[in-house]
């Protein structure tokens, strides 16, 4: 049952997002776009929570209407925009349809959160092809009681252009989990 468990957690984190496809926040909105940053990565003692799309200074607009939340992101719907100029006819409160403008990229890049449990936006962004297999550097079991181990891989994703092919550089990924396993269950 373990197993399954920790199976689940993975197919979470990495496959499973939603049961619909939307378009990308950035025109055009039916096409794929560079993307510079994934959801896990690791950052300096912490995962990366969202994806990064890069692009620089262009419009953003709402994948889906809602009620805007605007603090240090423009929070609508189940989707969280951060790294963003909010476009001053978007207020706290009043509703904003789906491809509407909310604002200008403030940076290199829009970091997008979907906010619908542990979901990664690369499944529902559509198109979206990634042609890259991750590379995995090194796996780690560590026993680390009588019916415990610490799974820890260290991985390599390259970044993804906007055809679906290598932008060079990589990022990283460090995933690390505890299991409680009993030793008869391997």
């Amino acid at each position: 049952m373990k197993k399954l468990i920790f199976i689940f957690i993975l197919w979470n984190l990495f496959f499973v997002n939603s049961t619909r496809a939307y378009n990308w926040p950035v025109s055009p909105f039916d096409s794929q776009h560079t993307i510079t940053a994934t959801l896990g990565e690791y950052r300096s003692g912490h995962l990366h929570a969202g994806v990064d799309i890069g692009e620089t200074n262009v419009p953003i607009y709402a994948i889906e209407g809602g009620t805007p939340s605007i603090r240090s992101c423009v929070t609508i719907g189940r989707f969280t925009y951060c790294h963003i100029t909010p476009d001053p006819k978007i207020v706290n409160g009043y509703p904003v349809a789906a491809q509407e403008k909310i604002g200008t990229i403030a940076g290199t890049h829009l970091h997008l959160n979907d906010n619908a449990g542990a979901a990664n936006p690369l499944a529902g962004l559509s198109p979206f092809n990634d042609t890259e297999f991750p590379v995995v550097n090194q796996v780690i079991i560590e026993k680390t009681g009588e019916t415990t181990f610490n799974i820890k891989a260290n991985a390599n994703d390259f970044r993804v252009c906007a055809d679906g092919g290598n932008c060079g550089g990589h990022t990283h990924l460090l995933v690390s989990y505890e299991i409680n396993l009993l030793h008869s269950n391997f």
